[in-house]
């Protein structure tokens, strides 16, 4: 049981261990989301390709900047939401935490749907001609310039599925490997062990991958896409079955565990790391 007193540092060791994840996993990231994005079939050696003939090797940096932005706001919302619930009930339950984790993971991905649209947006630009480039010159540019088009309809134009995704993550990511965590730690074998940290993370970021793939396919296809191609994230379901099949679905699996495996590993073995180093209750207290 972690600690039960400020409450707050462990809403900015997650955002930190999870920023500095997505800061080093971003080339891998920015692959993954070129391959789930794009219309057609493309592999990741293609996009790798690609970004190589374009930008060279510091192409893989592109967009950085825009996907820390959102992953800032993005984490310290998971995070603090979610050991806020945890604090409300005593109860250790998988079904509580996964219900806290659901309910932090929906508010999260509502709130950040314009920064993820953007970072979408200005990731795929890479490899687009000059004409479809959307220049955004930042996140907050092109929140601006799609509200003035549009309001706020068009700012949260994706909400919906931004959420269901942010609600997976967050149960994947966080209830599982609680819970997972709490098992480790009771086993003889794992006990006051780094081993059960790192266990617990590596499995939880398996499972985050399998359940999060489809819709992360989804949101990434609506979160690129024109204003009057698709009517929902339904029709962009409909559409990516009529072309890809129900394989389309999960387009790109293997370059997603190769980033959410990683990234979930760095952030938790980073967020415990720095629970330890500053009291807060860590992997190893009772």
């Amino acid at each position: 049981m972690r600690g039960q007193e400020n409450v707050e540092a462990y809403w900015f060791a997650g955002a930190i261990a999870n920023t500095t994840a997505q800061i080093i996993t971003h080339p891998i990231d920015l692959v993954r989301m070129l391959v789930q994005s794009n219309a057609k079939k493309v592999s990741s050696r293609d996009i790798v390709k690609e970004i190589l003939e374009k930008q060279g090797i510091l192409g893989f940096t592109f967009s950085l900047r825009t996907a820390t932005q959102r992953q800032i706001v993005y984490s310290i919302m998971r995070f603090g939401l979610y050991e806020m619930g945890r604090r409300a009930e005593s109860s250790e339950h998988f079904y509580y935490k996964a219900t806290v984790a659901a309910e932090s993971g929906l508010a999260a991905g509502f709130f950040v749907t314009p920064f993820d649209k953007m970072n979408v947006r200005m990731c795929t630009d890479i490899i687009k001609s000059p004409d479809e480039s959307r220049k955004y010159s930042s996140v907050f540019n092109g929140v601006i310039s799609s509200y003035k088009k549009g309001g706020l309809s068009k700012v949260y134009r994706c909400a919906f599925i931004s959420s269901v995704r942010g609600m997976l993550m967050s149960v994947g990511q966080l209830a599982v490997y609680d819970e997972l965590r709490e098992v480790f730690f009771k086993t003889e074998r794992f006990k006051e062990n780094w081993h059960s940290c790192f266990m617990a993370s590596l499995i939880a970021g398996g499972v985050t991958t399998i359940i999060i793939t489809p819709v992360e396919v989804v949101k990434l296809i609506f979160m690129d896409a024109s204003r009057y191609q698709y009517r929902s994230s339904l029709d962009v379901m409909r559409t990516l079955v009529q072309v890809h099949g129900y394989r389309g679905f999960y387009r790109g699996i293997f370059v997603s565990f190769l980033r959410i495996v990683p990234s979930t590993l760095l952030t938790y073995l980073l967020y415990e790391w720095i629970c330890l180093e500053f009291n807060l209750g860590n992997c190893f207290s009772d």
